[in-house]
């Protein structure tokens, strides 16, 4: 028998945004604010996160109903996910950090470096996210000419701690499956996005667009992770700035995304988020708080077999009348501890559908699952 995934195609999480229950306001008068922790969910005296997910692509099914199904039975790509922080500990004109930020991004040394006076020079003012995002294609019927190719997606922001505003962010892909490439520089000192194309006959396109101060694309999770909204259940609407679009509609794109959060309820066992997984992490910093169902354990509590982590769901999606779909994302809310310190909120899972551009069918579903977690660099 097949397994099929069902989500449905979040089309009325607008009306969140329409009936003014969940902008930041709240129903029946009381009003409730979502506001960024001014202690990052991520601190810790090592000054460093890591991190990894094993991702799976499952080919898509539509629906007459008009929802999207994934067959998990048959994957089309696997990979992998992996977000790094690292905080600046010193003033970050002396951080040893800079070295690898000028030798990875090309530009950082003309465009930020070369203003480095002009950032604060208070310890532990800002971060640096890493995230690299690698699936190579099977050799399933649906991937054709994709088979046994890879695509990687890599992202780089420097971001002030305390208000999550970035300094720059920068973006590359190398897209084999398509024989395509591109890089997405978005100096938000200098208030310019810098776009380079290579298409598959070899043209090159280059655009240097007008930006203005945003939230950044690439920090989507991480923005949500630092809402103490998210704990609450506030809902709520963020403005990032897409790099990548700007470079390609040469024109500033800035998406309004809605955010529709769902709090933990952890007495409702069956509310939580089941990890079948046995790395290593989940003893060293989540220990005892957990329970884990073996397979009759797990049919006798109606729940799926796994580790059960309570947790917040997030639903982004983007706050327009053609939202596309959306993606889900589960943080933990069990405290990860280590040594005497904690982090929080920790991103265990996400997914998205894929759609054709033109028909807007969905054409697969990305999961990624957390297979490993560190703050030991």
């Amino acid at each position: 028998m097949k397994k099929f995934l069902t989500l449905a195609v979040v089309l009325v999480l607008g009306t969140v945004f329409l009936t003014g229950c969940s902008l930041f306001p709240s129903c029946g008068g009381e009003t409730r604010t979502s506001e960024t922790m001014s202690v990052k969910p991520w601190s810790n005296l090592y000054n460093y996160e890591k991190t990894s997910y094993e991702v799976v692509r499952y080919a898509a099914i539509n629906n007459e109903d008009g929802s999207f199904s994934a067959d998990m039975d048959k994957v089309l790509a696997e990979g992998s996910y992996v977000s790094e922080i690292s905080t600046a500990d010193i003033a970050i004109a002396e951080w040893s950090g800079i070295t690898g930020l000028t030798e990875d991004v090309p530009l950082f040394e003309s465009r930020i470096l070369s203003r480095i006076s002009e950032l604060s020079a208070v310890p532990s003012a800002y971060s640096v996210l890493r995230t690299t995002f690698t699936v190579t294609y099977n050799d399933a019927s649906e991937n054709g000419d994709y088979a046994g190719k890879t695509d990687t997606i890599s992202s780089v922001v420097l971001f002030r701690n305390i208000n999550m505003l970035p300094v720059f962010s920068y973006k590359t892909a190398d897209l084999q499956a398509s024989n395509a490439s591109y890089s997405a520089f978005a100096d938000y000192l200098a208030g310019e996005n810098i776009y380079s194309q290579s298409d598959v006959d070899g043209t090159v396109t280059d655009r240097v667009t007008s930006i203005s101060q945003n939230y950044d694309n690439e920090m989507m999770f991480l923005l949500e992770r630092t809402q103490t909204g998210l704990k609450d259940g506030i809902s709520t609407s963020i403005s990032v700035h897409n790099s990548v679009e700007t470079g390609v509609y040469d024109k500033e794109a800035v998406v309004q995304l809605g955010v529709n959060v769902t709090a933990d309820n952890s007495e409702v066992v069956t509310d939580n988020y089941a990890l079948d997984s046995d790395a290593a992490f989940i003893g060293s910093y989540v220990g005892n708080d957990l329970m884990y169902y073996d397979e009759e354990a797990a049919k006798e509590a109606g729940v799926d077999v796994g580790w059960s982590f309570p947790i917040n769901t997030a639903v982004f999606y983007r706050n327009t009348t053609n939202m596309g779909t959306a993606t889900t994302a589960y943080y933990s809310d069990v405290d990860f501890d280590h040594y005497g310190m904690s982090t929080s909120n920790v991103l265990l899972y996400f997914a998205t559908y894929e759609t054709d551009p033109f028909e807007g069918d969905a054409t697969s579903l990305t999961i990624a699952t957390i297979s490993d977690y560190t703050i030991v660099p």
